[in-house]
Order: structure tokens, then C-alpha cells, then sequence
């Protein structure tokens, strides 16, 4: 029996793409601890990760991207399930690959 594949092009500009994916984890890491500083956000990610506050505070500034590790250890922490939702923001893949090719994908700050 044939295997049906999706045939969508999803291709994006990976400059997009990294500012999608920076922006998308610094809101997660924000949306773990709602009601922390970015400050405090930065000490407990750091701790937890094993990296200094500074490593998370440019993470939240968007200067700098995560690791895969650091993002897969905090999907452990906090279920993959919210995590997948906290970089989705619930839509799904479709819908975030048109964001990112319309770059639109700011209006969700």
C-alpha cells in the first residue's frame, strides 16, 4: 500500500526562520514562568540547564538562538505537549511555515 506524502512546499529563508524560531523561544521561556522578570526567567532557565543567566538573557533579546539540547530539556521539563504549543501558538505546521514564507510572523508577539 502506497504511503501518502504531503507534497506542500514549506520552504522558508532560513533568516526567517531563525527569527521565528529565536522569537517563538524567548516567548516560551517567558510563558513557563508568567509571572517572572526576564531577570528571573534567566536564573531559573540557567539553573536548570546547566548555562549562565547571561547565555538565557540574550536567548529572551533574541541575540542569540537556543540549542536543540536546551530546547528538547525544556519540552522534558515541561511536557511536550505545552511545549509544542507555546512555539506553534496552537496552529498547525501549515499554518506556521505561511507565516513564516509571508513573514507575518510578528503580529503574535
Amino acid at each position: 500500500m502506497p504511503v501518502e506524502t504531503d507534497q506542500t512546499d514549506l520552504s522558508v529563508s532560513p533568516s526567517d526562520l531563525q527569527e521565528v524560531a529565536r522569537l517563538r523561544f524567548a516567548n516560551m521561556l517567558r510563558a513557563l514562568f508568567p509571572e517572572a522578570s526576564d531577570a528571573e526567567v534567566a536564573r531559573a532557565c540557567a539553573a536548570y540547564l546547566g548555562c549562565s543567566p547571561k547565555t538565557v538573557e540574550r536567548w529572551l533579546a533574541l541575540e542569540t538562538g537556543a540549542s536543540f539540547e536546551a530546547v528538547f530539556a525544556l519540552g522534558c521539563r515541561f511536557g511536550v505537549f505545552r511545549t509544542a504549543e507555546l512555539l506553534t501558538l496552537g496552529q498547525s505546521r501549515h499554518s506556521v511555515m505561511a507565516l513564516i514564507g509571508r513573514r507575518v510572523f510578528r503580529a503574535r508577539r
